[in-house]
């Protein structure tokens, strides 16, 4: 009896022991207001699109498109003094499950107005199994939607024309994890 029990006990602890491992290796970022395993997939995806972003090649895509006033993105980033990943890092993510446009968009997933810092997320759209965002799919979404902070507008571009040419620069040999 005494050794069944002592098997339980190690068998606890080592399941215990690997999901705070596993809890210390998930990506965080500061500006993240999300629970649960939405939470988990958000905060995986903008790691990525962190990594991404750190590419040169990637990081072209700043120049591809313009804001409404015609400077590229990179003008606007070099006019806040920011690199591309220190300004992600400014960038809020907030679970928007419960707000009127991921209510009434069923192909919504996230959004944000030209020029805000504020990416609005449908959390439970990005683990659900249809959408189930995970990967190169949802760090091109964090992307798009990070473009758009800098002040891309849409319409023109589509939204379309602008994934695709995230995907050319951000998702080409080399960077594809």
């Amino acid at each position: 009896m005494q050794m069944g029990f002592r098997v339980v006990i190690s068998a606890v602890l080592m399941v215990v022991g690997s999901a705070v491992l596993l809890a210390r290796q998930e990506p965080t970022h500061a500006r993240l207001s999300f629970a649960g395993v939405s939470r988990v997939y958000v905060a995986r995806a903008i790691a990525g699109a962190r990594q991404r972003l750190a590419d040169p090649v990637c990081q072209q895509v700043l120049t591809d498109f313009r804001d409404g006033s015609g400077n590229t993105l990179l003008a606007n980033l070099q006019a806040m003094q920011k690199g591309a990943v220190e300004f992600l890092d400014l960038i809020w993510f907030l679970d928007a499950s419960e707000l009127r446009p991921c209510q009434r968009r069923p192909d919504l997933v996230a959004y944000t107005s030209p020029g805000q810092r504020v990416i609005y997320v449908c959390g439970r759209r990005f683990v659900h199994p249809i959408f189930r965002l995970d990967g190169p799919l949802a760090e091109l979404l964090i992307i798009h939607e990070f473009l758009h902070a800098l002040g891309l507008g849409e319409n023109p571009p589509t939204g379309e024309q602008i994934t695709r040419q995230i995907a050319k620069r951000c998702e080409g040999p080399g960077r594809v994890r």
